[in-house]
């Protein structure tokens, strides 16, 4: 498909047209796409943390730390003759973790075999430190090994492992978009000499004979008896209209240089000089704002990168105007209809975060000293997750919007106006497997006293299921008491927090020491947590508990979550297919019109005065 940038500048036609073509046929315009990574080991992620890819766009947001950049330098690994060694690397004072074997897999549809396969690269300790090769399928990593049969059948080059995937990378990091006089004037320390008095000289000097070559267009030019010219080129009309486009400038001409002229006593490698011609007026990075020749460099690569390449852009929005933010990400979305790449960024940026659909968005948090991603994430919720614990507040965490909706609803009912000011509700996305096992394991290891938990009624185990590693003496009030369980049944814990939770919770700790005695004691004090912090909604889902409360039978009995009834009801409503904040409206009406004796607002009652009374009593 080729369109020039005027063709479409609307994000959201853009956002439709990609996920069209993207869903075509399995994605085959878009192929080779790596469709998932794994992380037995890697860094700080979590171990086993995985992505899948399931759009050609794909932002990776978190805080500073959080391995962004370094999932960047793993997909950059991943195709043929590319090694993650390139960027991460072993040294005296930055020494990698030998204790496990740090490694990455990843799929793709192998047209060969007419299926998805999985690849490991691992990498090679002793004499090649800094080396990642492929290897053999490995069973612990629940990875399939293929038969040499299938292997040959599929035309695959090895006949122990699946090939690696052929595609282009280019990888975009702002830090090597350092232009030649940036990098000189601000890095470089100068001595003075007879011929040279200051910087400015030598700069006033060697810039006469970068203007000669920027003038002539010359492709070459030794000067010392070295070759000062590596690249001299104007950039595409497609180059220049982006980059006017996304500035709001009116760009004639840009042109790069890439060249030595400001090597003196080093050795450095080509640097770029940019000129930029605009309204009769020549100018070169060194008059120019940073973020706009570093734009110009990022443009220039994205635009020549091959089609079908793997694209990694690390924070793209850096010293860049909110406007240019938002139309680089219209940007994207064009270059991947046209030229059919997959792209991974990493950002800060709520701007290029904003209107992505959930499959586009990754959110890297750290948790017990380990990095956890979560998949799947609304926008709107991508940076409240990021925020730092309020002071003198206490934190309510919930599972999705309705069930926000309906606490903070509870909150303002409440007879107590002091609560809305001091009771925070926040909704984490990535459902109650993630809440349970990251964040409130983190919070009762923490005893973040002021951190509650509310959860959908059908989490709570203790009143849904025969119990059977849970005595009935045990339960004190509908909580399970850790001082009612004998020390006896220490060994039992993890089942018992199992059958408490739903969840089998892998408690980390110190190495040394009794290590058995610490880990009973993190359990007993997670369900000390699970009792005094973690609170149940009075029915299965948060829209069953609006229904029953409203009396309204659901016609549909498959519906057992009550989510099809509102989403019917509101089509009906509306005439037209509802998006989700559609929904979140009815729900909110329906919610507004509860009356005080409804079992829900009786419920609410109860959480929200437990939490008052609670966080009353710790500040």
């Amino acid at each position: 498909m080729e369109c020039s940038i005027m063709d479409n500048t609307d994000f959201f036609s853009l956002l439709k047209e990609v996920n069209q073509k993207f869903n075509i046929e399995n994605r085959k315009h878009y192929e080779p796409f790596v469709r998932r990574m794994r992380f037995p080991r890697y860094k700080g992620l979590y171990p086993d943390s995985e992505m899948n890819f399931d759009f050609p766009l794909t932002v990776l947001v978190g805080v500073n730390g959080s391995n962004k950049t370094s999932v960047l330098q793993a997909l950059y690994g991943v195709p043929a003759n590319q090694n993650v060694g390139n960027y991460w690397f072993s040294t005296a004072v930055d020494k990698i973790n030998n204790s496990w074997q740090h490694c990455l897999i990843y799929s793709y549809h192998h047209a060969g075999a007419g299926k998805q396969v999985e690849v490991i690269k691992t990498r090679i300790s002793k004499t090649k430190n800094d080396y990642w090769e492929p290897s053999r399928p490995i069973k612990k990593y629940r990875m399939e090994i293929p038969k040499e049969k299938e292997l040959i059948s599929a035309g695959n080059k090895s006949k122990t492992r699946w090939d690696l995937i052929d595609k282009s990378v280019v990888f975009c990091d702002f830090k090597e978009y350092i232009s030649a006089f940036d990098m000189y004037f601000y890095n470089y320390i100068f001595e003075p000499d007879a011929q040279y008095k200051s910087k400015q000289d030598f700069l006033r000097e060697r810039s006469a004979k970068l203007s000669k070559v920027v003038s002539e267009k010359l492709s070459s030019y030794f000067f010392g008896s070295i070759e000062r010219v590596e690249t001299n080129f104007t950039v595409s009309d497609e180059v220049k209209n982006v980059v006017s486009w996304m500035l709001d400038q009116k760009y004639d001409e840009i042109q790069i240089v890439s060249h030595k002229f400001y090597a003196r006593k080093n050795i450095v490698r080509p640097l770029k000089t940019i000129l930029m011609r605009k309204s009769g007026r020549n100018y070169t990075e060194a008059f120019a704002g940073s973020g706009e020749s570093r734009l110009i460099m990022l443009v220039n690569d994205i635009v020549n990168a091959p089609k079908n390449s793997l694209i990694l852009i690390d924070e793209p929005e850096i010293n860049l105007h909110p406007s240019a933010i938002l139309r680089f990400k219209t940007f994207l979305l064009q270059q991947i209809l046209k030229k059919n790449h997959q792209i991974v960024l990493s950002t800060h940026s709520a701007y290029l975060v904003s209107n992505l659909p959930k499959s586009a968005i990754k959110l890297f948090q750290t948790i017990e000293n380990q990095i956890a991603i979560t998949e799947n994430v609304d926008y709107n919720d991508a940076f409240v997750v990021l925020g730092e614990s309020i002071r003198n507040k206490a934190k309510i965490i919930v599972e999705d919007k309705l069930a926000k909706e309906i606490i903070e609803f509870g909150i303002r009912k409440s007879d107590t106006t002091s609560m809305c000011d001091a009771l925070e509700v926040q909704y984490v996305p990535g459902g109650v497997s993630t809440i349970i096992n990251r964040y409130i394991y983190a919070s009762a290891m923490r005893d973040e006293l002021s951190t509650f938990y509310v959860l959908d009624g059908d989490t709570n185990h203790l009143f849904n299921n025969q119990l059977s590693e849970i005595e009935s003496d045990w339960i004190n009030d509908g909580y399970l008491d850790s001082r009612e369980i004998p020390t006896s049944k220490n060994e039992n814990l993890s089942d018992i927090i199992k059958e408490l939770t739903g969840s089998n919770i892998q408690f980390s700790t110190n190495s040394g020491g009794n290590r058995q005695a610490e880990k009973y004691y993190m359990q007993r004090k997670f369900i000390d947590f699970w009792r005094s912090n973690v609170k149940f909604l009075n029915s299965s889902t948060p829209e069953m508990a609006l229904l029953e409360s409203k009396k309204i039978e659901l016609e549909n009995d498959e519906d057992s979550t009550g989510k099809d009834f509102f989403k019917n009801h509101a089509e009906n409503e509306l005439g037209k297919q509802p998006t989700s904040e559609e929904i979140l409206v009815l729900q909110q009406q329906m919610l507004n019109s509860l009356d005080a004796e409804c079992p829900l607002r009786v419920r609410l009652d109860e959480i929200t005065g437990q939490i008052w009374s609670d966080f009353q009593s710790d500040n």
